[in-house]
């Protein structure tokens, strides 16, 4: 993925505006602040895996699927991590699978550190983005503090 990344960076004559960074999660980006973090995180429950189109099953990495007994590890480990590398008011929005809005924004508001947090649904009209925004104060409240 990564070669063909930075072919494709190349050929739009991008090596001056993009890098590309290979880790774990926030690992590359340790100390970075962003206005946007975009993630398409793995998403598919173990169970579902097998079930799946084989144009997908049988070309897609498995770790680029596999999200997990529910779907949402991914999700479990980014939202909370996000806080520390976005400016406040900054969003952090995930495609994510059928049925899954409900608990991604649970996980959002878990944290008590984002606001205008939504669904968005896709053109055929199937809920597919959550989004939320930073706090501008991102500290999490205490019990009975306004």
């Amino acid at each position: 993925a990564i070669a063909i990344a930075q072919d494709n960076i190349e050929k739009n004559g991008l090596l001056a505006s993009v890098r590309i960074l290979e880790g774990d999660l926030f690992g590359p980006v340790a100390g970075e602040k962003f206005h946007l973090i975009v993630s398409n995180p793995p998403y598919i429950p173990k169970a579902e895996l097998t079930t799946l189109q084989p144009e997908v099953k049988d070309f897609e990495p498995l770790s680029a699927l596999d999200g997990g007994e529910d779907g949402l590890d991914y999700y479990r480990q980014i939202i909370p991590l996000a806080p520390d590398f976005l400016v406040p008011g900054g969003w952090l929005m995930f495609e994510h699978g059928a049925g899954q809005s409900g608990d991604i924004i649970d996980l959002f508001e878990k944290t008590g550190r984002f606001e205008e947090i939504i669904s968005v649904n896709d053109y055929a009209g199937l809920d597919r983005l959550v989004k939320g925004r930073l706090k501008k104060d991102p500290r999490p409240y205490a019990a009975g503090e306004v």
